[in-house]
């Protein structure tokens, strides 16, 4: 009888918990083991695994292979998916354990899942290091269609590994995304693309949280990067491709969540990369100026307009550029028909030592603009500008503010002996003598 379910389990020195994983298994009565396999691979244990394992392996439905040594990463698990017979496949992880009876709902769902269902997501609960319960539990997002799903997928996991099964046809023709953390991710998001959730909320197993989760030791930038990479990877092989072949209203909605959840984003540097990474892709393919009007936070965020024009395909308006300039801590000020400059300029202003005023002037409904710009003991002005010229000049001379900080951030990237030697330089060349002789 060929499986409906392929149950994936890679292991490393568990042989304790492997075996509450296995027994929570074949617990079920023979007419649902005959409709499942178990593939097991051992990654190189150095304990009693491999006794733990040959305690099963009296069933028919129990395959075992073993490497040398612990490796890492996507190729592993996609090991599984060259072996699997299974229409159907699930990875718990070596220490969890499987709720027994909810495995017999697992199996009639996968029988009875329509051709276009590729994740069948459950719920789960927590227990720690002894088996006893954390007190939290995992349900899967029920009330979401598809553009929700992968907006959200964006922002974070929406599925739990353990408890959600895959088609295996979702793997048909792909890549491995090469990553060592993201490969849950990367399934999520490549099979919501391709396909349809059936999410039914009971839990399906038990996931262990305890010190020794390998994931525990992974260094937060390592993590990051990692991400990131499978992230750019399904960017531009699965989202683009859905995207182009979804209708107008579920682009409309796919935006509309992820304008509305980047709301909650605390943009940390790693947000800030990631979200530019994924909106200038996305800006290839369709028009995202309306996320960028509604993120209210955008000249905090990335903080130089002349990047966020480039980098995500659109024409700011002139509030939105003004809007970095008062980011950086520039007073604006747009002041409308003022026809002499020296008599409008303000005398209380002109102490403050960052300025930026706008006169605004219009003649038979033709615009023209005078720009006063103030930083520090340095003043610049441009007049006769019409409305184009005006926006080009304001991005332009977003430079006048940015130079004092590129000068400290470039003097904090040098050495301790470079930075005395450009010292000594700019203490010599602020001789009169220098300047005589040049």
């Amino acid at each position: 009888m060929v499986p409906v379910l392929s149950i994936c389990i890679l292991t490393y020195n568990r042989a304790a918990y492997l075996s509450e994983l296995l027994r929570s298994i074949f617990n079920l009565e023979d007419k649902y083991l005959k409709q499942l396999e178990v593939i097991i691979i051992d990654n190189g244990s150095t304990d009693e695994t491999n006794k733990t394992i040959s305690l099963f392996l009296d069933s028919k439905n129990v395959s075992v292979s073993k490497f040398a040594e612990n490796k890492r990463g996507s190729s592993i698990y996609l090991q599984f998916v060259y072996q699997a017979k299974g229409e159907f496949l699930i990875f718990p992880g070596d220490d969890d354990v499987f709720i027994s009876e909810s495995i017999i709902d697992l199996i009639e769902s996968c029988n009875t899942a329509k051709p276009n269902i590729s994740l069948i997501a459950f719920g789960a609960k927590t227990i720690n290091s002894e088996g006893r319960s954390n007190f939290y539990s995992y349900s899967p997002p029920i009330n979401q269609n598809k553009s929700q799903l992968i907006s959200n997928l964006l922002f974070d996991s929406a599925f739990w590994m353990p408890a959600t099964a895959v088609r295996k046809s979702v793997f048909s023709d792909k890549y491995d995304p090469l990553t060592i953390t993201a490969f849950d991710w990367w399934i999520w998001l490549t099979a919501v693309c391709n396909g349809d959730v059936k999410c039914i909320d009971i839990p399906l197993i038990n996931y262990r949280q305890h010190s020794g989760q390998e994931q525990k030791s992974f260094l937060k930038l390592n993590w990051e990067i990692d991400s990131l990479l499978m992230l750019r990877k399904i960017l531009d092989n699965q989202i683009t491709a859905w995207l182009i072949e979804e209708n107008l209203e579920n682009r409309t909605e796919f935006l509309n969540q992820i304008s509305k959840d980047l709301q909650k984003v605390n943009f940390d540097q790693f947000q800030i990369i990631k979200w530019t990474m994924i909106l200038s892709v996305l800006s290839q393919l369709i028009d995202i100026k309306e996320i960028i009007n509604q993120t209210k936070l955008t000249s905090l965020i990335w903080n130089d307009p002349r990047f966020v024009e480039t980098w995500f395909n659109f024409e700011m308006t002139t509030e939105q550029i003004l809007d970095f300039y008062s980011s950086w801590g520039i007073s604006t000020e747009i002041i409308a028909n003022s026809y002499n400059f020296p008599e409008s300029k303000n005398e209380s202003l002109r102490d403050e030592r960052k300025l930026l005023t706008v006169y605004k002037n219009e003649i038979n409904g033709v615009f023209t603009y005078i720009i006063y710009l103030k930083v520090n003991e340095n003043d610049y002005y441009f007049s006769g500008l019409s409305e184009p010229q005006f926006r080009s000049k304001l991005k332009e001379m977003f430079s006048y503010i940015l130079i004092d900080y590129r000068e400290v951030e470039t003097i904090n990237q040098v050495t301790p002996m470079e930075r005395k030697i450009i010292q000594s330089y700019r203490k010599i060349k602020s001789f009169k003598i220098f300047n005589l002789v040049r």
